[in-house]
């Protein structure tokens, strides 16, 4: 046909191709200046790739594969399952102040959110979680699910999109943009790409705050998942198994010797690992049935864990770690456990002889209560005004080891430094407001009582001030004995409002503290007094109840415990605070109050 070569001119609406570009797409056969290629219907001049959407018609007037785009309906596209997902990475996650976790925006639980860190403070933008979809597909588009909790804190709005098949090699995004400002799931659609791992990064937050949240991301596809390559397995030495690891398998540590894999036999007493585990272990030198991992002298048949102990001779044979099998003195009691194996009548069993200035009963202290003390009439301090003034260093997180257990009067609490998030180095120390001045004599520290040891105190320094700022050199310092004992320790009086003890070793060497109770002793403890309500009269009050019940104010001091003060309710409240002024009627030093 001679009207049909290249650079011919295309003939609309008569479905040939003139030009030889392959394509009939010249024709326009609707006259609405898209032809079939791009218009999805190419017989209605209404519908093509620049109309205006129509909603609510189920009609896709833009040719952007989706009906009624912003009536919330999505595009014929399908959901990936999120059975096999799995958390590659995410920059930032709150767990403490809520239960934030970046697996909740992959949870199928439009009720459960990730959201980004604020509770120990807030990481700035962008933010990004990155998801493995545990197979390869062909990737169209993803859907956001903001927060549907009635909250719009982390809402995202401009936002990238990346797609990988290594999860290391991102390149440029498969599409970026801005989401509308609603609660509303947004769906966007970018060109296919084939795709195992989707990355998402927020760049900005609706109210420009540095939090990102996401209760659902879905990614969507029009095909089945994209069947894996088959991976590539070396196995030189041809026993079965190969180095990659993986999906080939357990590694093999040896490829070149077929006599080395995971599962393989041990020989014992060649120092060689044939079965992959790391170790030669397997090995027993000494042929005591123990190998060197576990026998902790492999060269001497009589040093196994279990041997009979010989005590006396300073060697571990049970491989226990100690020579505490011995037992010179011959009460019992092995050298670790008494304070004096010279001397049977020292042991932890023996009765205290007080003013001998011994120490029978190895609990770390002379002549016990109920002897008299180097300072007399020394009696706790009530702990009902105490305040923290400082500590270095809680653990509040991993468990409640806050500062305040140690002043309680709770023994089954406990203060324990930091260790969820790191380990604070020793020293460590408590400062205590006491609430008042007092004549300070002692103290007595009481390690912790559930069983445990770690963070109890080794060596200490105890100080006291008035001020809190001032502390100078300490009152007393030295080693407490190695139990859990509640230990007492005296030293000349000093007035004093504050005291601080700091742990400078702890028994085991670690870097913690811990501790049940600390108590503080003075010759004068004063047991604050009621003042009598006889002359107390009422000042101002800003609320009170007369009508729908007794709630006057005064019965709040009429000494009378089945009476109540009540703020308004009856036709109204009144908002939150309120106050109640009393006159005492005389002049008091006023130390606390007592509220039922």
């Amino acid at each position: 046909d001679p009207q049909v070569f290249p650079g011919a001119e295309e003939i609309p609406y008569n479905g040939a191709d003139e030009n030889c570009n392959g394509m009939t797409d010249d024709d326009d056969i609707d006259g609405d200046g898209f032809p079939k290629a791009q218009d999805c219907n190419d017989n209605d001049p209404a519908i093509n790739p620049d109309a205006v959407e129509i909603f609510n018609n189920n009609m896709d007037e833009n040719c952007n594969g989706m009906t009624d785009d912003a009536s919330g309906e999505t595009s014929s596209l399908q959901p990936i399952s999120q059975a096999a997902w799995k958390l590659l990475y995410v920059d930032s996650q709150e767990l403490a102040g809520e239960n934030g976790a970046a697996i909740n925006a992959f949870d199928g639980n439009t009720q459960t959110f990730w959201h980004t860190g604020w509770s120990n403070g807030s990481a700035p933008m962008p933010h990004e979680i990155q998801i493995d979809l545990g197979n390869a597909y062909a990737i169209s588009g993803l859907r956001y699910l903001p927060r549907q909790d009635g909250g719009e804190n982390g809402t995202v709005a401009k936002y990238e999109v990346y797609a990988s098949n290594d999860s290391a090699s991102w390149g440029a995004p498969v599409t970026s943009g801005t989401f509308a400002s609603s609660t509303q799931e947004k769906e966007v659609l970018f060109s296919s790409k084939n795709a195992r791992f989707i990355r998402f990064r927020a760049l900005s937050e609706i109210n420009g705050n540095p939090w990102t949240s996401m209760a659902e991301l879905r990614v969507l596809t029009d095909t089945a998942a994209i069947p894996p390559t088959e991976p590539l397995c070396t196995d030189a030495d041809s026993d079965g198994f190969a180095v990659e690891g993986g999906t080939c398998g357990p590694i093999d540590c040896n490829d070149s010797d077929l006599n080395i894999y995971p599962d393989a036999q041990e020989i014992p007493f060649n120092g060689i690992d044939e079965n992959c585990n790391g170790m030669n272990d397997d090995d027993d030198i000494d042929g005591d049935g123990y190998g060197i991992a576990t026998d902790c002298n492999d060269n001497d048949p009589q040093i196994f864990p279990g041997a009979e102990e010989i005590p006396y001779n300073g060697a571990d044979e049970n491989c226990n770690g100690m020579t505490d099998d011995d037992d010179i003195d011959g009460d019992s009691f092995p050298k670790v456990q008494d304070c004096n194996d010279n001397d049977p009548a020292i042991n932890p069993d023996a009765a205290e002889i007080f003013n001998n200035n011994m120490d029978e009963n190895c609990n770390g202290m002379t002549d016990d209560i109920p002897e008299v003390p180097t300072v007399p009439n020394l009696l706790p301090i009530p702990k009902t005004n105490w305040k923290l003034h400082y500590v270095d260093s809680e653990e509040v997180v991993g468990e409640n080891g806050a500062a305040k257990n140690a002043f309680d009067g709770n023994s089954q609490t406990i203060w324990h430094t930091g260790w969820y998030s790191g380990n604070a180095p020793i020293p460590h120390e408590i400062q205590i407001d006491l609430g008042a001045n007092y004549a300070v004599g002692g103290f007595r520290y009481l390690p912790r009582q559930d069983g445990g040891s770690n963070g109890t105190i080794g060596q200490y320094e105890f100080y006291v001030s008035t001020d809190g700022a001032t502390w100078g050199t300490p009152v007393k310092s030295g080693t407490f004995a190695s139990d859990s004992q509640e230990k007492e320790i005296l030293f000349t009086q000093k007035n004093a409002r504050y005291v601080k003890i700091k742990a400078t070793a702890e028994i085991n060497g670690n870097p913690w503290t811990s501790m049940a109770e600390l108590t503080v002793l003075s010759v004068s403890a004063p047991e604050l007094q009621p003042i009598l309500q006889n002359n107390w009269k009422l000042m101002s009050v800003d609320s009170q109840e007369l009508v729908g019940e007794n709630g006057a104010a005064t019965n709040a001091f009429d000494g009378n415990p089945g009476t109540i003060w009540h703020t308004k309710w009856l036709g109204g409240n009144d908002p939150i605070p309120h106050e109640i002024q009393i006159d005492l009627g005389n002049t008091y030093n006023v130390g606390g109050f007592r509220y039922l």
